[in-house]
This record gives structure tokens, C-alpha cells and sequence, in this order.
């Protein structure tokens, strides 16, 4: 996020949610200001970027993280209605597509560009 204050409660929900569905081993979520996460990523496996921060990914990159983990920009419905097994799967799907292409951002076939994405579930769950 730029100022934090969507993502931050998005990340407190999704900190909650982790708990209650036991997935505590499996996956946590850290909030920062994305100009923050971008320069210190390590330790991290994937980073998520609020919508609205489509316009500095490119920068963001070419600047700080140079296509050494996966930035991927979340669908804005899928942003606005976070769900952790939804993201969970999202960040497993797009890690395996980073190790075949690392190049960023990563998104799915078809999702190029975030604005015009009107899912707001995991890509897997919506293929036939």
C-alpha cells in the first residue's frame, strides 16, 4: 500500500483469519508500505501489492527487487474481499509461474492488466 491504511486492516483480517483456520505453519502476512517491502524483502517468498500500486511496480522492480521474488499486483475485488485460502493459493500458483519466468510482476494469463480483473477469488478456483 502507499500510506497503509487499507492494506493494514486487510492485513490484521488476514492475520485473523490465519489463526482460525490453523494455517499459522503454512503462511503469515506482514504489513509495510510498499516502498518499504520493496527494499527489505528478504526473508519474505512473495510480495502483494495493493491495486493502486500499479503504477510504481515497474519502479519498484528496475529500483529494488529486480526480479529476485515475485510482486504481484492483487485483483481489486479480490483485494477488497481477502480471503487467506484465496490468497494462499494465488501465492503458490504464482511462485511456480515466477520459477519458470521470473520476471515481474507476475500475474496470471489474461490478468495483465489488475485494473480490468473482476474475480475475487484464487485463479485456480475460477477455471472450469
Amino acid at each position: 500500500c502507499g500510506g497503509g491504511f487499507s492494506s493494514s486492516a486487510q492485513a490484521v483480517r488476514a492475520q485473523k483469519e490465519i489463526i482460525e483456520l490453523g494455517l499459522q505453519d503454512e503462511v503469515s502476512v506482514e504489513f509495510m508500505p510498499a516502498s518499504e517491502g520493496v527494499r527489505n524483502f528478504e526473508g519474505f517468498d512473495i510480495i502483494f501489492l495493493c491495486p493502486h500500486r500499479k503504477y510504481k511496480v515497474k519502479e519498484y522492480n528496475d529500483l529494488y527487487v529486480k526480479n529476485q521474488i515475485p510482486m504481484y499486483l492483487m485483483p481489486p475485488k479480490m483485494y477488497g474481499f481477502m480471503k487467506v485460502e484465496d490468497v494462499l493459493q494465488d501465492a503458490k500458483d504464482l511462485l511456480e509461474m515466477f520459477k519458470e519466468n521470473p520476471q515481474n510482476p507476475v500475474h496470471f494469463p489474461g490478468e495483465d492488466n489488475v485494473m480490468t480483473i473482476k474475480r475475487a477469488k484464487a485463479y485456480a478456483f475460477t477455471k472450469k
